[in-house]
């Protein structure tokens, strides 16, 4: 590089060399510019990418909750149906069960027996 510096400032001068330099300079930096637009166009695609695919995800899951509220609403109506007065009298009844007489309570004896291992 330096022979090819060194033979420049032969044939140009040193002023014409100063604008070689800075001539290189300009397309290292265009170079580094192009390097960095295409760096951020890449991001800039991933990270659509990223939020295209969680924006499908949260609808997925949406639609998931809308159905177990549904659920939800289903089996609600099904035990407020399994309480009400009316369901327990026909259960009652398919199951043959009878009213209960009088209750006797046996009572038990406040001593206790215990045994030493």
């Amino acid at each position: 590089m330096s022979k090819f510096l060194n033979l420049a400032k032969k044939i140009l001068g040193s002023k014409n060399l100063k604008l070689l330099k800075s001539e290189k300079n300009l397309r290292i930096f265009r170079y580094l510019l192009i390097l960095l637009i295409i760096i951020l166009f890449v991001g800039n695609i991933i990270e659509i990418n990223c939020n295209t695919t969680r924006g499908y995800e949260i609808s997925k899951l949406q639609d998931k909750l809308a159905q177990l509220q549904d659920q939800q609403k289903t089996f609600n109506l099904e035990i407020a149906n399994l309480k009400s007065l009316q369901s327990i009298e026909e259960r009652v009844e398919r199951l043959g069960m009878v009213p209960a007489g009088e209750v006797t309570y046996l009572a038990g004896s406040k001593e206790v027996a215990v045994a030493k291992k």
